[in-house]
């Protein structure tokens, strides 16, 4: 018996299928580019179906933009707070970064600048140690109000090292073009700190210097997640700046003073 079976149905279902999809594109543009086309043809709405995409329950066209709306006014909302609290943050920072400038810069000697600088790190990078490190011989004379203080390392303090051997222990370090932050390896926390009693595990770190041959500013803190790599220094870099004007000047003076 012969088939009844069309044999061109399924291609003759092809170039239906093509032209559905093609008046559906252009009902897409149509709609798109008259907004008002339900406005004025309401009777539409009746053969009109939307699934809620939650319980698949059947719901109006005004209650599926209602929905749209409330969520794109709540990612408004968010990012709207967002931006206001990073322009919270921005303000908090330039006051404090404006605070402890003025502070650094009303220094009247080294050892008065070392000791505002130290606040400042302690206390708004939240650091457990600081330390200053210099670069010269050894028996160069600073005004650390400490006779063991120009050759130990700890909190607070500052240091005087040869160049040569900062190139040695921390070249990675001091090469770079302003602060970074991380956990760095043992012997360079160990040159940096020194200080058994304030174990180091993460650090920001910014050297000092146009050619970065004055010295090195470190600061650090016993969690090892505290600085790490993504973390902002923008503080750490400004302070550094004042510090590069600085310190030659205050250098200078309690060399004189010196003499």
């Amino acid at each position: 018996m012969p088939s009844t079976e069309n044999p061109t149905a399924d291609l003759a279902e092809s170039p239906a299928q093509a032209s559905t999809e093609c008046n559906a594109q252009d009902v897409l543009r149509y709609l798109q580019q008259h907004p008002a086309f339900i406005e004025e043809h309401p009777e539409i709405l009746e053969s009109l179906q939307l699934h809620h995409q939650q319980d698949q329950q059947v719901t109006s066209l005004i209650e599926r933009q209602l929905a749209r709306m409330r969520e794109n006014n709540t990612a408004h909302r968010r990012k709207i707070a967002g931006l206001v609290e990073n322009v919270q943050e921005n303000d908090q920072q330039y006051a404090k970064t404006r605070r402890q400038v003025h502070s650094i810069i009303s220094a009247s000697s080294f050892y008065d600048m070392t000791r505002r600088v130290e606040h400042a790190l302690l206390y708004e990078l939240e650091a457990d140690a600081s330390v200053l490190t210099l670069f010269g011989e050894r028996s160069t004379s600073i005004d650390n109000q400490d006779t063991n203080a120009a050759n130990r390392p700890g909190t607070g303090e500052s240091n005087i090292v040869p160049i040569h051997e900062a190139q040695h222990a921390i070249r990675s370090i001091i090469s770079n073009s302003g602060a970074i932050c991380g956990c760095f390896r043992p012997h360079e926390l160990a040159f940096l700190f020194n200080d058994p009693d304030t174990p180091v595990r993460s650090a920001a770190v910014a050297p000092l210097g146009e050619d970065n041959s004055l010295g090195i500013l470190a600061v650090g803190n016993r969690n090892p997640d505290h600085y790490h790599s993504t973390i902002g220094t923008l503080f750490l870099n400004y302070i550094t700046e004042v510090l590069n004007i600085c310190l030659p000047r205050l250098l200078q003076h309690q060399g004189e003073d010196a003499r």
